[in-house]
């Protein structure tokens, strides 16, 4: 896991929480991953990025389909 978040970190340049958030997700198949911190609807290492806060000026998760 570790390393995973750590490549992450050198090919996007987030944070290293953020970057382990990510691999931790990636590890785990997730298609979306929610936080506030990352940029709204990017497309990360196969999964998409939602700020969960946005809800009202975008659909729901079930509209974002598989983005693999």
């Amino acid at each position: 896991m570790l390393d995973l978040g750590t490549e992450t970190e050198a090919r996007h340049r987030f944070s290293f929480w953020d970057c382990m958030i990510l691999a931790a997700a990636r590890a785990q198949g997730c298609d979306i991953v929610w936080s506030e911190d990352m940029q709204d609807g990017r497309i990360v290492e196969g999964m998409r990025v939602g700020n969960p806060f946005g809800l009202g000026r975008r659909c729901p998760a079930a509209c974002y389909g598989d983005v693999r």
